[in-house]
């Protein structure tokens, strides 16, 4: 399935990273408030639909679990290709170099760049799904 990110609303934004990046199970019959909801992580708890959708992609405090998240994954070539979206890092023919990031280009990151550099590197890049900066 294709996304086009310019035509989704911020609840379908947010529903996409929270399936994509967190893994989780989005109710999307918006019985409770029209509002879709996550379902439960654990599943020794009753089943169900349990909270609303975190934003994402409009918050920078709840971005920052994104940015967590990402830098929690278990292969280096994932972290290091979030890194390099999010332009801390640059390609060599060796792989990839850090260097520090500049405040100009920490004051550039949104909590949509973030999501979408997120969803890029994990495989929900520009050419399958519209997904750009």
């Amino acid at each position: 399935m294709g996304y086009i990110w310019a035509e989704m609303t911020s609840e379908e934004r947010n529903a996409l990273v929270a399936e994509k990046v967190f893994g989780r199970k989005i109710d999307r019959s918006m019985t409770w408030g029209n509002r879709w909801l996550l379902f439960r992580d654990d599943v020794s708890k009753q089943s169900g639909p349990t909270e609303s959708i975190p934003p994402y992609t409009q918050s920078m405090d709840v971005a920052w679990l994104v940015i967590q998240r990402m830098a929690e994954q278990e292969f280096e070539e994932v972290r290091s290709a979030f890194a390099y979206r999010l332009k801390v890092t640059f390609a060599t023919q060796e792989g990839f170099d850090t260097f520090a990031a500049n405040l100009d280009q920490l004051a550039s990151w949104t909590p949509e760049k973030i999501c979408l550099a997120a969803l890029q590197t994990l495989g929900f890049g520009a050419e399958e799904t519209n997904l750009s900066f």
